[in-house]
C-alpha cells in the first residue's frame, strides 16, 4: 500500500513542479522533483528525515528492550569526541551479549545519493552503508560506536547486522522470528515516512 500511495503521487502532473516542502521561515523548498521520488525522499526540509530516524530509532529500541536489553536514549557523551562536548548517541544497550554497552548511531542512506554512486552503489551492495558507518566512526573517536546504517529500501549495513545478530536468541527459530521482526518492522517504519514526504513534496 505505501509503494502503491507513493507510484500514485508520482504519476500525478504535479510531480514535475517544485517540490513544496516547507523551510522553517515557511518558503517552499523549489527543487524540482524527480519521477522516481528520489529528491522528495531526500530534501532537507519539511522534517520528514527526522521523522524517520526517530521512527527508526524507536522501532529498534522496542526491538532490544523485547529481547532483554537494557536501553537508554538520546545519551549525552562528552567524551565521544572533544571538539564536540555535546555528543549525543541515539542509543546505549547494555545485553548479557556485549562485555559493555554498545554506543548505536542510527543513519538512514540513499544508494542513489551522488557519493555512493560516485563510490559504485549501482554495481555492489552495501556501498552507501560502508560510506555512512565510516563517517560515523570518524564523528566519534573516543567511543566504539556502532553505526546502525539502513538503506532506505531496508537493507542493513554490516554493523547493523552484526549487533543484531549478537543480542537474539541462541535458538534456531527464535533467532529467525526475532530478525524476521526487526526486518520487517525497519521496513514500514523506513517507507512510511518516505511516501508522506512524496505527498506533501507534490503540488496537488
Amino acid at each position: 500500500l505505501i509503494a502503491l500511495r507513493v507510484r500514485l503521487h508520482l504519476d500525478l502532473p504535479g510531480c514535475a513542479g517544485p517540490c513544496q516542502h516547507r523551510k522553517a521561515d515557511g518558503t517552499i523548498c523549489g527543487a524540482p522533483l524527480d519521477a522516481k521520488g528520489i529528491h522528495a525522499r531526500a530534501c532537507p526540509f519539511g522534517g520528514w528525515l527526522v521523522r524517520r530516524h526517530d521512527a527508526a530509532c524507536a522501532v529498534l529500541a522496542d526491538w532490544c528492550r523485547e529481547l532483554g536489553c537494557q536501553v537508554d536514549t538520546e545519551v549525552v557523551l562528552p567524551m565521544a569526541n572533544a571538539a564536540h562536548l555535546g555528543s549525543r548517541m541515539d542509543l546505549v544497550v547494555r545485553s548479557a551479549a556485549f562485555a559493555g554497552p554498545a554506543y548505536i548511531d542510527l543513519t538512514i542512506v540513499s544508494v542513489v545519493s551522488a557519493e555512493a554512486l560516485a563510490k559504485g552503489a549501482a554495481h555492489a551492495g552495501g556501498v552507501a552503508c560502508a560510506i555512512a558507518a565510516r563517517r560515523k566512526r570518524a564523528s566519534y573517536p573516543q567511543v566504539p560506536v556502532t553505526p546502525f546504517v539502513i538503506e532506505d529500501h531496508g537493507r542493513l549495513g554490516d554493523e547493523a547486522l552484526g549487533f543484531a545478530r549478537k543480542i537474539v536468541p541462541a535458538g534456531l527459530h527464535a533467532r529467525s522470528r526475532a530478525l524476521l521482526r526487526l526486518y520487517q518492522r525497519l521496513g514500514v517504519t523506513c517507507q512510511r515516512p518516505a511516501a508522506d514526504a512524496v505527498t506533501a513534496a507534490v503540488r496537488l
